[in-house]
């Protein structure tokens, strides 16, 4: 029997309810942390992590807090628009007695 299955969703359940826990303690309130409508899910195909990111992106749109992703500052959308040197390619010849 493979000793590490069922292994990421425990895992992801042990950081949900310690950042639940961290969060009621931090705020001085008591209940659950995550809404029924929140979930992990596992990335099944190639194209499902796009799905995802289009989704989280939307988020602060759907709830109002701005009109359009480029103005909420913590999401990804100027990463997707105008990403960052850091994430370039370098191209640069191997050393020959590698």
């Amino acid at each position: 029997m493979d000793k590490m299955a069922g292994s990421i969703p425990k895992s992801m359940q042990l950081i949900a309810g310690r950042a639940g826990q961290e969060f009621n303690q931090r705020e001085g309130k008591k209940g659950a942390f995550r809404q029924d409508r929140c979930r992990a899910t596992a990335i099944e195909t190639d194209e499902h992590p796009a799905r995802c990111i289009v989704y989280m992106g939307l988020n602060m749109v759907r709830a109002g807090v701005v009109s359009h992703p480029s103005e909420w500052g913590f999401g990804g959308y100027g990463e997707i628009r105008a990403p960052r040197e850091r994430y370039s390619r370098i191209n640069q010849k191997m050393p020959i007695n590698v």
